[in-house]
């Protein structure tokens, strides 16, 4: 196990395949489903949903800051440009939350 440790919340992510909506939440952490990582070319590379980590816990870990593909957060659309920062590790990629899930635009470092 690695040093990224669930945290109980209420988040519901959603991402787009195809026409059809994918749930990323803590019930589809580690079941296999994929979520896009941005890479420096631009393009989304899938990697292992994990579930969800707090900012304290992922700046501890080993792992790498990423912005993740996503179209909604809980009830809220995001639009062209906007990410949910990510934690990517060895195992897979977790979504960061302070109190909330961290939402960035296009141009914005992950910390």
């Amino acid at each position: 196990m690695n040093s990224c440790n669930y945290i109980q919340h209420m988040h519901t992510l959603i991402r787009k395949q195809n026409h059809k909506n994918i749930t990323l939440d803590e019930e589809s952490a580690g079941s296999g489903e994929t979520v896009g990582v941005m890479t420096r070319s631009g393009k989304a590379h899938y990697v292992r949903w994990m579930g969800f980590i707090s900012r304290f816990d992922a700046v501890r870990s080993s792992g790498k800051s990423v912005k993740l593909v996503i179209s909604r957060v809980d009830s809220a659309d995001l639009v062209p440009g906007q990410y949910v920062q990510g934690c990517l590790t060895d195992s897979g990629v977790y979504a960061v939350l302070d109190t909330e899930v961290a939402i960035l635009s296009v141009d914005t470092k992950c910390v």
